[in-house]
């Protein structure tokens, strides 16, 4: 791809997904892209890529939705006896 990138911003996708997933991160540094093209002059900049990631649902631990169900329904899944 040949988008401009703030190392602010390229730090913070950085931290936003510590446990890389193989499609995910691809998939959102498109979305960040298309937000850069509409909401500004094509760069991604700190500003845009927080508002991206917020619209995308990752949180500031770099957790999507899915990242949390795993996380809250693994407790359940560790407790029961096994057979």
């Amino acid at each position: 791809m040949k988008t401009a990138i703030e190392a602010e911003a390229a730090a913070r996708d950085r931290n936003a997904r510590g446990a890389r997933r193989r499609a995910s991160p691809n998939r959102l540094l498109r979305r960040l892209r298309d937000w850069a093209d509409v909401e500004g002059d094509g760069t991604v900049t700190q500003t845009i890529a927080r508002k991206g990631l917020e619209r995308e649902g990752v949180d500031v631990a770099g957790l999507d939705n899915m990242d949390r169900r795993i996380l809250t329904a693994s407790p359940a899944i560790w407790a029961r006896p096994s057979a």
